[in-house]
């Protein structure tokens, strides 16, 4: 592999995971310790990352500033499109439903096709967008300030709004989940369009890839005992599997094709 592919990898890595590990380097990329050393200086020097003694960080910059959608869409796609199949089970004809910004909920968005009848609300300009390109699906776009990343509507207006309708189900994704089950967004603006939605909605279903299991962020939204159904991949550790299925929640797993 090309040492330009490699650093683009483990660039792409750490702004999924938030960090990375000099072993973990070495057995994804069949490296020596002292090439992933050399490949984290360089990103380093470059202002790309920070290093840490056991490998390295996500850059201050790049930490509090939540990632365009297109580029999120771009990372652990096979397990959001794995993941998006168990989803679609969950859409049932004749429902109205609420969708977040969220890549995982835009590959489900991808695989609804042109004959469900559905009402389907959103705060994401991307999701609207594509839904809006199915005949029988009715789409209302919530209002309110737009964050330029995202394209999603956030403040005292979206949420207002939000609060206007009762939804039968609501399909979002989340930034991070840690070993407790507990639920975690970016920021002040992300967390009141969770409470506005939870008020609103009877089931709540969360797109989640293994990635962001065992991860903390910013802000508590909730804990998983509070929603309905976590689907993630078939990468999340067992151990944490297990831990949280003992606690009772509700956990499909999705097979990523090989």
């Amino acid at each position: 592999m090309l040492k330009k592919t490699r650093l683009d990898q483990i660039i792409r890595l750490i702004q999924d995971k938030g960090s990375v590990e000099i072993s973990e380097l070495c057995q994804l990329f069949d490296v020596t310790e002292m090439t992933a050393r050399r490949d984290l200086d360089a990103l380093a020097t470059d202002g790309r990352i920070i290093r840490t003694h056991g490998g390295a960080l996500i850059s201050a910059e790049d930490a509090l500033v939540e990632k365009p959608f297109n580029t999120r869409m771009t990372l652990n796609l096979n397990a959001k499109q794995a993941i998006a199949k168990i989803a679609l089970e969950y859409i049932i004809d004749g429902t109205k439903l609420f969708f977040n910004s969220s890549s995982s909920v835009l590959c489900l968005v991808n695989l609804i096709d042109n004959s469900r009848r559905l009402m389907i609300a959103t705060d994401t300009i991307s999701i609207a967008d594509e839904l809006n390109k199915r005949a029988h699906v009715t789409v209302i776009q919530i209002g309110g300030e737009l964050c330029k990343n995202t394209l999603s509507s956030s403040g005292y207006m979206a949420e207002a709004m939000l609060r206007q309708f009762h939804f039968d189900a609501a399909i979002v994704g989340i930034k991070a989940i840690d070993q407790q089950g507990d639920l975690y967004c970016s920021g002040m603006a992300e967390r009141g369009i969770y409470e506005a939605l939870f008020e609103t909605t009877d089931r709540i279903i969360v797109l989640a890839d293994s990635s962001k299991i065992g991860q903390q962020d910013f802000l508590k939204v909730c804990n998983l005992k509070s929603i309905d159904t976590l689907i993630t991949d078939s990468n999340i550790p067992e151990e944490q599997l297990i831990s949280f299925r003992d606690k009772g929640f509700n956990i499909r797993l999705a097979e990523i094709p090989k």
